[in-house]
């Protein structure tokens, strides 16, 4: 039986968007193809301490350092490095070096919205799930201590991780930074090298400046693919 990749979809909310100032209110995050959506948050960890999220970091650091890779929405600019920020900050180590696919990145470089933002997305592509808006009110009072204010919070959260596992199935095929599946599958022959399936179809051919590679379309989640081998070996032009 394959095995399949350890796929960590995860979202902060913060009391500001820097680590100077700011902090990690709660961190949800749920494995791909997993219904369930852990959301825990600074009160598991230091019960009246708004201002002290060592365990919350730490605790999710764990997890994180357990994926193959992981996904967030501009993630690579804020959630990652508010939480490398945090962990340093406590003497606690780095985030291990795991891949990470950013569906603001993917968005950015591939369609042509009038913003990058994870709502626009995810009405733009008809996702199931949807976000939900906090108030300015329930941010202030979530930052100051209060646990009804920070159930608001967890309940935002809990939706944009479920949004982002949505948008990322479907930005998939644009991906050019995921890990090709057979890192993690035992199986052989030709799959497609994002969602493993068989129905990949050949395609003509891919041709770079000197050579041309065999080209394959999965016919389940569209994926574009090509074999590693050029298909002919020819004299290379001097330039």
């Amino acid at each position: 039986m394959a095995n399949e990749p350890r796929v960590l979809f995860f979202d902060i909310e913060s009391t500001n968007l820097n680590a100077t100032f700011g902090t990690i209110l709660c961190i949800g995050y749920k494995w791909l193809g997993n219904p369930r959506v852990r959301v825990p948050t600074i009160l598991d960890y230091s019960k009246h301490n708004f201002l002290d999220d060592k365990g919350l970091v730490k605790a999710f650091a764990e997890v994180y350092n357990s994926a193959d890779y992981s996904c967030g929405h501009y993630a690579q600019r804020f959630d990652v490095p508010m939480i490398q920020s945090k962990l340093i900050k406590y003497g606690l180590p780095p985030l291990a070096p795991v891949p990470l696919i950013d569906t603001w990145r993917v968005a950015r470089d591939n369609f042509k919205l009038h913003s990058n933002r994870l709502a626009t997305i995810q009405e733009f592509l008809g996702c199931t799930h949807s976000k939900t808006g906090i108030n300015f009110d329930d941010w202030l009072q979530a930052a100051h201590g209060s646990k009804r204010a920070l159930r608001q919070v967890v309940e935002h959260c809990r939706l944009d991780v479920l949004v982002l596992e949505e948008v990322f199935l479907k930005l998939r095929p644009l991906m050019k930074n995921e890990p090709a599946r057979h890192l993690f599958t035992n199986t052989d022959g030709e799959a497609c090298v994002s969602c493993g399936s068989k129905r990949v179809q050949s395609r003509g051919y891919q041709v770079t400046r000197t050579r041309k590679f065999q080209r394959f379309q999965c016919q389940d989640c569209g994926r574009w693919q090509r074999k590693n081998k050029a298909a002919t070996t020819k004299l290379e032009m001097v330039s």
